[in-house]
């Protein structure tokens, strides 16, 4: 009896386990964009992991915009942030471009500067990125 009651247990936590695993595995979606900008204009070309393709729009001073897997978003974030795999925030900044991830990366932020030229960098799951 005692052994019955152990391998129960034992395939009991088993499962346990193997449920944790998936629901980290769902929090975690690969992705990978480009960041083009220059003076004027940002554009964010969506490589994979996103439904878009280019995402393009400027920004003046203390302007921020938003954007999940499914496009620019709007609105209450927190409630965004519950049906998104990824949440982010852009801002220029006097030195550059500022990214907060508000859901579904490794990093919190990313910031970049461009020294007032055009610049091209990829960002993905773990930060900026080569390619």
């Amino acid at each position: 009896m005692k052994n019955i009651i152990a391998l129960l247990s034992f395939f009991l936590l088993i499962s346990f386990s193997v449920n944790a695993q998936n629901s980290n595995e769902k929090e975690k979606s690969p992705f990978l964009f480009l960041v083009e900008s220059d003076t004027k204009e940002i554009k964010l070309k969506g490589e994979f992991g996103s439904a878009w393709t280019q995402l393009g729009f400027t920004l003046g001073a203390n302007q921020t915009v938003a954007f999940t897997e499914m496009g620019m978003v709007g609105g209450d974030l927190q409630e965004i942030a519950n049906s998104a795999l990824f949440l982010i925030t852009v801002q220029r900044t006097q030195k550059g471009l500022q990214f907060k991830s508000l859901k579904g990366t490794a990093w919190i932020d990313l910031s970049f500067g461009c020294g007032g030229q055009a610049c091209r960098q990829y960002v993905d799951f773990f930060g900026m990125a080569g390619k």
